[in-house]
């Protein structure tokens, strides 16, 4: 089938591609290195969104071991957990963040409400977003907060349900399916090297058959990576973000681990 100018679809695929994430790597990468570079400077705190800033970060971090600074850069993460939908974080470890600047890696940036809430909670702080792409409306949403935040993103992407890449995932609930089967297919889509949405009815097993498929190339579904995600999708069921992050000891050596065995992704 023919490249469109609105969609590339693949003829294999259940699913049509989102224009411009066919490769979610490439974005991952230019904006691994980019948001790394930020994290480096001084007086600089990085935070990573559990869960969906997991794939973003093993980037950035892998762009950091690039230049031998991976223990200066892990040493700068704070992870947080938020509310649904965005009106509030959750810092791990319990402290206070006085740094003058801090970079929020995240998978998307749409609705800005991860934004906006630390924008509130750091008022006095240079606030940036790095994420691989954001939504037609992210520009207008932006200028609404008005607090002198900077957004950045590799790709504008058409306003539709992304249900897959560069660390998102569907969201969907499916009707007599277990829990850890439906963590499963949402841990797949976070670790998907393309970015699709939603097109007519598919059921869950054409789902996991089709996500099996079209992993980043450096994870597979036994990786050390995948089963933490797995964990984590299981503690974020509770809706309560403190447990969501009992799992951060956990999250930079199992990435560092990663980068050392993975010489593809090691290398950007």
């Amino acid at each position: 089938m023919a490249q469109t100018i609105e969609r590339f679809l693949p003829p294999d695929f259940l699913f049509p591609t989102v224009e411009g994430m066919h490769d979610t790597d490439k974005l991952l990468r230019a904006v691994g290195r980019e948001s790394a570079h930020a994290v480096l400077q001084p007086n600089t705190v990085g935070a990573a969104v559990m869960n969906g800033s997991v794939i973003p970060l093993v980037y950035a971090a892998s762009a950091a071991m690039e230049n031998g600074q991976f223990d200066i850069f892990a040493n700068r993460i704070v992870f947080f957990g938020s509310s649904k939908v965005g009106e509030e974080i959750t810092l791990h470890p319990h402290i206070s963040v006085n740094d003058p600047s801090i970079i929020i890696i995240e998978d998307i940036a749409d609705k800005l409400g991860v934004l906006g809430a630390f924008e509130r909670q750091f008022s006095n702080t240079h606030i940036q977003l790095f994420a691989p792409v954001q939504k037609p409306h992210t520009s207008d949403l932006h200028q609404k907060l008005d607090n002198g935040s900077d957004i950045k993103t590799v790709l504008t992407i058409d306003d539709v349900w992304v249900d897959s890449g560069c660390g998102m995932d569907e969201g969907l609930t499916f009707p007599g399916v277990n829990s850890t089967e439906q963590d499963y297919l949402t841990v797949l889509q976070r670790c998907s090297r393309v970015g699709v949405y939603t097109n007519g009815h598919r059921t869950f097993d054409q789902r996991i058959a089709f996500f099996e498929r079209q992993l980043l190339p450096w994870v597979s579904s036994e990786s050390p990576l995948f089963e933490l995600m797995m964990r984590m999708e299981e503690n974020k069921r509770t809706n309560d973000p403190n447990t969501v992050l009992e799992i951060v000891p956990e999250i930079m050596p199992t990435i560092e681990t990663i980068l050392r065995e993975n010489p593809y992704l090691y290398s950007l």
